[in-house]
């Protein structure tokens, strides 16, 4: 149930990693607040002022100490909020750093790997940028929680990679790439497929797999923690 008493609570954006998705996130949980309590939720935004060419370097499987640099000021102006959402993936790989800033993060992570097991599914495939895929970050929740995760080749990692710089640089996209991947994956086992990078439900329309949008996750969350 939705009280003023929730509704006072403040949520902080942390935006510019995707700036598309990071406003998209923020439209989305103001529009299903307002519906459900005729209230405009309190939210702020950081937008962190990220250069492609970091952008790159993280997608690539390379992210560097600026990077968090930029992560932790943005956490910092938000720790007055009550919780911290971060929409992208990739840059989870700082969490357990940036929650020494502040302890009101919600992790993608550990709310897709719940979602998955609500769902009652054992194997899920993953689609993701190099870094996340690398450091095993969703992997190790959904391990915790029995949950099998397929991935993709390194050949079909570059396309995945591709496909999310393109829509970072505001280009055309080909979905087919990203379906004859899913399909792959769909061929080993997997029940669902996770896009494990919040801008490729910008990509994804029509799935051969049930799809677990990490954006979405989050965003469900956040409205979770505003109505419980």
């Amino acid at each position: 149930m939705t009280t003023q008493k929730n509704l006072s609570r403040r949520i902080g954006i942390v935006g510019g990693l995707g700036t598309e998705t990071s406003c998209t996130l923020c439209l989305r949980i103001n529009s299903r607040i307002r519906d459900a309590s005729n209230c405009q939720p309190n939210l702020v935004m950081e937008n962190v002022p990220m250069p492609l060419i970091l952008e790159k370097e993280i997608i690539q499987g390379n992210p560097s100490e600026q990077i968090f640099s930029l992560l932790s000021n943005a956490v910092k102006n938000l720790d007055s909020t009550d919780v911290i959402a971060i929409p992208c993936n990739s840059v989870h790989i700082f969490l357990s750093r940036l929650r020494e800033i502040s302890n009101k993060i919600l992790s993608i992570m550990e709310e897709t790997a719940r979602e998955c097991k609500n769902q009652g599914l054992k194997k899920v495939g993953l689609l993701a940028t190099r870094t996340t895929i690398k450091s095993q970050l969703h992997e190790s929740e959904l391990k915790h929680l029995g949950i099998e995760t397929i991935t993709p080749t390194e050949k079909e990692q570059d396309a995945i990679n591709e496909v999310i710089l393109n829509i970072l640089e505001g280009n055309r996209v080909d979905e087919s790439k990203l379906n004859e991947t899913i399909l792959n994956l769909k061929d080993q086992g997997a029940e669902a497929v996770i896009l494990g990078c919040t801008d490729l439900q910008l990509a994804v329309k029509d799935s051969p797999l049930p799809v677990i949008d990490t954006l979405k996750v989050l965003e469900d969350a956040v409205v979770r923690f505003l109505t419980k």
